[in-house]
Order: structure tokens, then C-alpha cells, then sequence
């Protein structure tokens, strides 16, 4: 069952994986895997020099090995570690619900996931946060499986899974051990000692090792890092209340539509033991996010493929995934139906193929889906996905999100430049083409003192909203917009 959504992933998932630019930080995070690489310094990241301390090193370096098997650097070498690693959630909650619904509840798990919204517009980013749900996810299934046989080995698997996802994310994991406790909670299961033992110490040595490997460093080579903001409970403001009311709203809309069957009739009885854990550490992890005030849909991702397996067991056990299958099919058909007039003026071979293939795939999932649900689904999968790659992703570029009009612009603003001083702007995308010899700076602060030592930068990229803040000895000189944020070009007075 796991090997078969392995396969339904890698077929769903690798055509048209490097269709889509570099979007969101992406080439932000490959830039600091090749450098990272380039450096041999696997203890501190760097972004056109400037140490990034904002995360862990465990990502960069997986990503930096996946572009040298990969051979290249682009957007569709730097995803297939996402890729990996969504395929590994999808094998495990294949395998969860296999071992506690039955094969089809299994195949139904990994469809959902890879058919959730979420999963099929940004599973399989070139980010930090697929590598960590992988972890995080594994960490609370092996704890679910060591509170229910009582094993320490399982409790050694689930630490270990833990400390990894701290060597990727940090001290991000701390809504993973809130999920952990209520699921121990929710089982009525207080774990023994040993156990205890078994899981904290791989967990907290995970943990701990990056910071007492920088802690154990000649300051220098820390100098200027960019760190983590401290938001965690302090950068509150109006906006982060409205994503407090909307983050449980997100998380529900990006697993769809599994989420509606996993949240049906919370309190009925008769919900299977697995069933009843997830919901209670998706509810967990959820309130354990809250108090952040930087949030977005990325963080809650370990959520997904819990709240997809616990919707295919509540489905099984309610003997109603036929009908689901059905629904979903439907819609499937009524999406490409509506998709076409929308995006027809953008729309090209490939992109009529996979309407019309998500349009028939659907057509027979509805005759199916009463006696092969699981089929059903299953033929859904690389229509659903060449929607997006296909038809969503050209009509998108088509109406102004390209990057190459905004390069182009930046090389006429930075003409004649060799040198370029980046500040605040995190999009290799943007400055890499020009080939200038660049140097990234998170506070202004610091350009100004490396000016004041007597370097000199032939232009200055200011990605700052405020306008009072300049640089001394430079003046602007044109702007460009892009991905909606209005960049200031400088260049020195004289």
C-alpha cells in the first residue's frame, strides 16, 4: 500500500514539475543550498554572503544534495525533494489506513492527500515545510502506534522523527509536541518513564544541536546574520488578528474536501480509535499555532494529510466513501466545465488536453465510484494536477506574473552596474539574471556601516516600504513593481 502511493505521487506529481517560475521564497532557500554547498559551511547558511540563521541547516543541505544528483538548479531540480518527501506522508497515512480501515481506506487516504487543494498548488514547493511535515507527521503516527502497544521502540521512533523536524524547522516544533500530549490525552494513556525517556532525548537532540554548534563558534563567522523575528506572542497587530480568525478557515479550505468528512459528527459515537486521535491533534496543533503572530497555511501542513486520513476512516466507517468518490468526481467534471470559459483566452493545447482528460476522468469516476471508489479517485489524480500545471499556471503568467518584464526593467534601472547591494529583498529570481556581483543586507543599517568602511556598491536595491529610508551618498533613480511590492533603484549621487 505505501509503494503504491509512492507511485500514484511520482506519476501525479513529476510531469510538469518545473512548469511553474520560481514563486513565494523558493529560489530564496535554493540560493542558500547552493551557496551552503559552494562554502562547504554546513553549520551556517548564507544568502549572497550574508549568514541566515532564520532556520536550521538540515533543509539546505538535503536540497543542496538533491541539485547535485539532480544536475541542475532550476525550479524543477529543487522540487523533487518536496516531491520526496510528499510522497513518504502520502505512504504513511497509506499505510496507517490500511492497518486501520482496511486497503481502500488506505488508497483513499493517499488519493486525498494528493488531490487536497493545498497539495496540488503547493506540495511540492521548492520549501522547508513539506521536509518538515514529513517529519512532524511521522512523529505523531509513531507516537500514536507507541501509546497503543506500549513499545519503546516507538517511542524512539517518534523523538528521532521529532528531532529531524527540529533540525529543520526549529523551535517551530513545539505545536507537534502540544499535539503529542493531547493525543496521549485523548487515549486516556499516561506513558511510562522509559518511554518518556525514549522519545525526549533523539527530540531534544534535535533540538539543541544547532544552537550549541553556533553557540560553539568564532562570533565572526555569525557577524550580521539575519535571525528569526521574535513574533512568537509579540507581533501582534490588526492583520494578525484577522489570520487568527481565518487560520482555522485555512486549514479546513486547503484539504479539502476531506476535512468536511473528517469534521462530520465530531461528537457521535462510534468514530474509529485513529480517527478520534487525529481530529484531537489537528485541534491541538492548531491552538498551539495561535498564539504566533506570523502565520500562513504553510505552517499548519502537517495538518493535512492527519485531517485527509482521519476523513477517509470516518468515511469508511460511516460506509459512505462511494458516495464521497462520487461528489468528488462531480465536481471535478462541473471544475473543468467552468474553467474553460475563464481561462480561454490563455489557453493552449496542453492545457485543452487537461480539461478535457480531468472532464472524462470524472465522467467515469461517477459510474465507478459505487463499486471502485478508490479507483475513482485514483483517476483523478494527474488531471487534477495538469489543471494547475496546465491551465491555472499560463493563464496566471499571462496576466502579469511572469518575473522576466520586472528583470528587464531592473536591468535598465541598474545599467552600466557591476556591483548590486540587495536589501531586503529575498528573490534570486529577480537579481540573479543580471549577474552583477551582489551582496544581500537585511537592515539598511548594516549597508550603511559596510559604506562607511569604504565599500562601494554601484547600485542599491531597496525592498523597504517606507520611503523616508534612504541610503546616504545614493538617490533614487527609478522604481519597479513587482509581485505587487513597489522596489526602489539607487545609484551614488556623484
Amino acid at each position: 500500500m505505501a509503494l503504491l502511493a509512492v507511485v500514484l505521487a511520482a506519476l501525479t506529481y513529476l510531469p510538469g514539475i518545473g512548469e511553474q517560475e520560481w514563486v513565494g521564497t523558493e529560489d530564496f532557500r535554493a540560493r542558500i543550498a547552493a551557496e551552503t554547498a559552494e562554502r562547504g559551511d554546513w553549520v551556517v547558511p548564507s544568502f549572497y554572503g550574508s549568514p541566515i540563521l532564520t532556520k536550521p541547516p538540515l533543509y539546505y543541505a538535503a536540497l543542496a544534495g538533491t541539485l547535485r544528483l539532480a544536475g541542475g538548479h532550476g525550479p524543477g531540480e529543487a522540487r523533487l525533494l518536496s516531491l520526496a518527501a510528499l510522497a513518504a506522508v502520502a505512504a504513511m497515512i497509506a499505510y496507517a489506513g490500511a492497518r486501520a480501515g482496511g486497503a481502500r481506506c488506505g488508497v483513499v487516504a493517499a488519493c486525498g492527500y494528493l488531490l487536497a487543494l493545498n497539495s496540488i498548488k503547493n506540495g511540492v514547493n521548492a520549501e522547508i515545510d513539506p521536509l518538515y511535515a514529513l517529519f512532524a507527521v511521522a512523529a505523531l503516527l509513531a507516537w500514536w502506534r507507541g501509546l497503543r502497544t506500549g513499545r519503546t521502540a516507538w517511542a524512539l521512533a517518534a523523538g528521532a522523527a521529532l528531532g529531524l523536524a527540529g533540525l529543520t524547522k526549529g523551535w517551530a516544533v513545539l505545536p507537534v509536541v502540544a499535539a503529542a500530549a493531547a493525543g496521549a490525552w485523548q487515549l486516556r494513556v499516561r506513558p511510562r518513564p522509559r518511554f518518556l525517556v525514549a522519545a525526549a532525548l533523539p527530540a531534544l537532540a534535535g533540538l539543541l544541536a544547532w544552537p550549541l554548534a553556533l553557540a560553539c563558534l568564532d562570533p565572526a563567522r555569525t557577524a550580521g546574520a539575519v535571525r528569526e523575528n521574535d513574533g512568537f506572542f509579540t507581533g501582534w497587530d490588526g492583520a494578525a488578528v484577522i489570520d487568527t480568525l481565518l487560520f482555522p478557515f485555512a486549514l479546513v479550505v486547503a484539504s479539502l474536501p476531506f476535512s468536511l468528512a473528517a469534521l462530520h459528527r465530531l461528537r457521535s459515537s462510534g468514530r474509529a480509535p485513529l480517527d478520534r486521535y487525529l481530529v484531537v491533534v489537528v485541534l491541538a496543533f492548531l491552538i498551539a499555532t495561535l498564539p504566533s503572530a506570523t502565520k500562513a497555511t504553510r505552517y499548519l501542513l502537517p495538518c493535512l494529510p492527519l485531517l485527509v486520513l482521519a476523513g477517509a476512516l470516518r468515511l469508511e466507517r460511516l460506509a459512505a466513501t462511494h458516495r464521497f468518490s462520487r461528489g468528488v468526481a462531480l465536481a471535478a467534471v462541473i471544475v473543468a466545465a467552468a474553467a474553460l470559459p475563464a481561462v480561454r483566452g490563455s489557453l493552449d493545447l496542453g492545457g485543452a488536453l487537461a480539461l478535457g482528460a480531468l472532464a472524462l476522468a470524472g465522467s467515469a469516476g461517477w459510474f465507478l465510484a459505487p463499486r471502485r471508489p478508490a479507483l475513482a479517485l485514483v483517476l483523478l489524480l494527474l488531471p487534477a494536477r495538469a489543471l494547475f500545471t496546465q491551465v491555472y499556471l499560463p493563464a496566471w503568467e499571462a496576466d502579469g506574473q511572469a518575473v522576466a518584464p520586472a528583470v528587464e526593467e531592473l536591468r535598465r534601472l541598474t545599467d552600466g552596474a557591476e556591483s548590486l547591494a540587495v536589501v531586503r529583498t529575498e528573490s534570486p529570481r529577480l537579481t540573479d539574471p543580471l549577474q552583477l556581483d551582489t551582496r544581500f543586507f537585511w537592515d539598511p543599517a548594516d549597508l550603511r556601516a559596510e559604506l562607511a568602511a569604504g565599500q562601494r556598491f554601484d547600485a542599491v536595491l531597496m525592498g523597504i516600504k517606507r520611503q523616508d529610508i534612504g541610503i546616504p551618498g545614493y538617490v533614487q533613480t527609478g522604481t519597479l513593481v513587482f509581485e505587487g511590492k513597489s522596489l526602489r533603484v539607487l545609484k551614488p549621487a556623484d
